[in-house]
């Protein structure tokens, strides 16, 4: 599985500590196990002051290939895909190429970002639940209820 990051971010020096998923894992799974608040919000933690990523599925129509953790060249936009749940602005995020393929039922284009990236973004743009893994053993669900 680490090869597949590597591929994603590259092995590149300029970042120091690329983002990775590891802690997110074991955070997620400790919530699982034990559905108790303090399990929950130390997976928040790590998705908004962490060095977790997550993945958008994105439909852009000229999907460029970044073989490396980079920032985004000027001027590049992202169309992802929003969803109306409940009464809420919702998407779907992942935290694995696997998971992500497994939920689309096919290879798709895709955006990484570090996780607390794809958190600002959500509230910059009214976005009031973020499904991480949907339908998968390691799906979680944050919300903003204001």
């Amino acid at each position: 599985m680490n090869n597949i990051f590597g591929r994603i971010f590259g092995n590149s020096n300029k970042d120091k500590n690329p983002p990775d998923n590891i802690k997110l894992f074991e955070l997620i799974n400790n919530y699982i196990k034990d559905n108790k608040y303090e399990n929950y919000a130390s997976v928040v933690a790590e998705l908004t002051n962490g060095n977790a990523f997550l993945l958008l599925p994105i439909y852009n129509e000229n999907k460029k290939d970044i073989p490396e953790w980079t920032p985004a060249p000027e001027g590049f936009s992202i169309k992802w895909g929003t969803y109306f749940v409940d009464g809420l602005i919702a998407i779907a995020a992942f935290t694995s190429e696997e998971a992500l393929f497994t939920w689309a039922q096919k290879p798709t284009n895709y955006i990484a970002l570090p996780s607390k990236t794809v958190l600002e973004m959500c509230e910059k743009n009214e976005v009031r639940r973020v499904v991480i893994d949907s339908k998968l053993p390691t799906m979680i669900v944050l919300q903003n209820d204001e």
